[in-house]
């Protein structure tokens, strides 16, 4: 099975240690996505070209701070990114 999961929370509230950050959740794509590792890069292409950090930087928090998360999904098999 397969498909695209949602985020797991509004991208620009996401608070991780030591700053903001974006956050996106994925189940693997099996026809798209050989691995788990392709589904986190797949995500990280889809926080990048959403521009999921966008609203961080508006409020004026450096681009350097801002950390993006991936948790990827097969099953019962978690991967972060």
């Amino acid at each position: 099975t397969g498909g695209t999961g949602k985020s797991a929370y509004d991208h620009a509230d996401g608070l991780c240690r030591g700053g903001e950050g974006t956050s996106e959740t994925k189940v693997q794509n099996t026809r798209r996505e050989k691995s788990l590792e392709d589904t986190i890069q797949a995500a990280l292409r889809q926080i990048k070209e959403k521009q999921y950090s966008a609203q961080l930087t508006a409020r004026g928090i450096p681009a350097d701070r801002i950390r993006s998360y991936v948790y990827a999904y097969a099953g019962k098999k978690v991967l972060m990114g």
